[in-house]
């Protein structure tokens, strides 16, 4: 790589990572909500979640497309359990 490649990537990187915020969640409408608050548990439960297990129940078993969506199919469930504990926590 030249010289001003390796410094446009360290920009962009540094850019990117800057711009990732870990205490807010984008919902199936690019909304960008609080995580652990009722639209994020709501859009993790209700639409998440059920879209991933029916795109899931479209492959066979055993093949590439299944693996891959039990995979997501269980980062979403910790996602939706941690929101959940947040939002269960938050003062009234």
């Amino acid at each position: 790589m030249k010289p001003i490649e390796i410094y446009v990537n360290h920009i962009l990187n540094e850019s990117y990572r800057n711009n990732i915020d870990q205490n807010y969640y984008v919902t199936m409408h690019g909304e960008k909500v609080k995580f652990g608050s009722k639209k994020c548990v709501e859009d993790l439960e209700n639409k998440r979640l059920p879209d991933a297990i029916r795109t899931k129940q479209s492959y066979k078993a055993r093949t590439d497309g299944y693996v891959y969506y039990t995979g997501i199919i269980r980062v979403l469930r910790r996602e939706l359990n941690a929101a959940k504990k947040i939002y269960q926590n938050l003062p009234v």
